[in-house]
């Protein structure tokens, strides 16, 4: 069923053409009339507004067949050919359909209120014939019923006029007519802007708004937000924060598992730390991989001696602190490059590693460099960083990477189900 716009004012037409999948618009001398224009005026840019492909239907208002035929004429001339002539189906009407028809017109019989109106409209040639539904309701018979036998009329006698029901007063009658299958329907405004009214939808629509908001952010949309801000925002799981506790832990035994090396004026401690910094990041994903690194460093700088020389936040001067911060990118990049490699799971989680594993080697080293000389005045050169800070634990550091990846293939299942 084709749905067509029965309105005359310019501005209710756009409005309703910018959402509506309107096929046209039918006008009638009184709806003219409420646009307050001279009516070629106002049909003309109705034309321009829907196209020249669209059905425009316009109704002519001689009293006699002669003068309909000369409306016809004037108002294709103005229009364009795929113009619809609306001629009321009376004993003049039927007369002017047939002459319009032998000159190419196309036309809708209109203000018809019974079977045998519309039959003899098509008959005659009619494009369309056009049942007003609420008034015949009005005159105590049944408006959808005789809509229906129409239709039903034009098929049992092969006829290919169409029914084009006019004069709704609500939604319902409009769904009735289309699950029957009419060929159209045109409709006021109102009732248009009904059919899509539904406060359930509304509902619906202001829930989901609600919970994305509540996921993503106040305006986020999946334009503005998607993924990453998803990702950024959504709060940790309580088995998820079970387990990033698990792993500041294991990260803080690590502080204790270690080899000492008597490197001056600091020194430096081989540590199973960045073991499990990066099996964190592997196993749990870039953020509460993140998160257990942060557990730990909070814990430490609070003053319990997680750390391997102690605690507290006079750590923050020390130059090897910048190792300890270092966690946080290792474990984050370690779990967000090898969520990229579904095909290579375990070469991806190895090159993952000895990424983060890298980015842990260059934020200490540049900590190490800026707070001694800028911090605590105890100078030391680039060399001296790289020989005392990379050299010497680096070749550890790389099998400890290599065997966080392997590692963490072999116990993503359990976790998985933990999480």
């Amino acid at each position: 069923m084709k749905l067509i716009i029965d309105e005359g004012q310019i501005q209710v037409i756009r409005r309703l053409y910018d959402v509506f999948p309107a096929g046209g618009v039918t006008t009638n001398p009184s709806i003219l009339a409420k646009a307050g224009r001279p009516p070629y005026e106002s049909l003309k840019e109705i034309r321009a507004l829907i196209g020249k492909e669209a059905q425009l239907h316009v109704q002519v208002t001689g009293g006699t067949r002669e003068e309909m035929l000369e409306e016809s004429r004037r108002i294709r001339k103005e229009l364009g050919e795929n113009t619809f002539i609306k001629v009321p189906v009376n004993r003049e009407g039927l007369a002017a359909i047939r002459l319009m028809k032998k000159e190419g017109a196309l036309v809708t019989g209109t203000a018809v209120y019974t079977r045998m109106q519309a039959y003899l409209a098509a008959e005659a040639g009619a494009d369309y014939v056009a049942p007003y539904v609420n008034r015949i309701d009005n005159l105590g018979a049944d408006g959808i019923r005789t809509t229906k036998d129409i239709h039903m009329l034009f098929q049992n006698n092969g006829l290919k006029t169409q029914v084009l029901a006019a004069s709704f007063k609500n939604s319902q009658q409009v769904q009735e007519l289309c699950l029957y299958g009419i060929g159209a329907a045109t409709v006021s405004a109102d009732v248009m802007e009904s059919l899509l009214k539904n406060d359930a939808v509304d509902m619906a629509v202001s829930v989901f708004r609600r919970d994305f908001e509540g996921l993503c952010g106040q305006g986020k949309t999946m334009k503005r937000g998607g993924m990453k801000t998803m990702t950024r925002t959504r709060t940790l799981s309580v088995r998820e924060t079970a387990l990033c506790g698990l792993f500041a832990a294991l990260i803080a035994a690590g502080a204790f598992i270690r080899i000492d090396l008597p490197v001056q004026p600091f020194p430096m401690h081989f540590t199973l730390q960045i073991f499990f910094s990066l099996l964190a990041g592997l196993l749990l994903g870039p953020r509460p991989g993140a998160v257990s690194v942060g557990i730990y460093l909070a814990v430490g700088l609070m003053g319990v001696p997680v750390f391997a020389a102690g605690g507290g936040p006079a750590y923050l001067i020390r130059p090897t602190f910048g190792f300890l911060a270092g966690f946080v990118p290792a474990s984050w990049l370690a779990g967000k490059i090898s969520r990229m490699g579904r095909s290579h799971p375990l070469r991806w989680s190895i090159a993952a590693s000895v990424i983060g594993m890298m980015s842990y080697y260059l934020s200490g080293m540049v900590y190490f460099y800026v707070v001694s000389n800028y911090l605590i005045s105890m100078p030391v050169t680039w060399w001296m960083v790289a020989v005392n800070c990379f050299f010497l634990t680096a070749a550890g550091d790389l099998v400890l990477s290599v065997l966080a990846a392997v590692m963490a293939q072999r116990l993503k299942p359990a976790v998985g189900q933990l999480r």
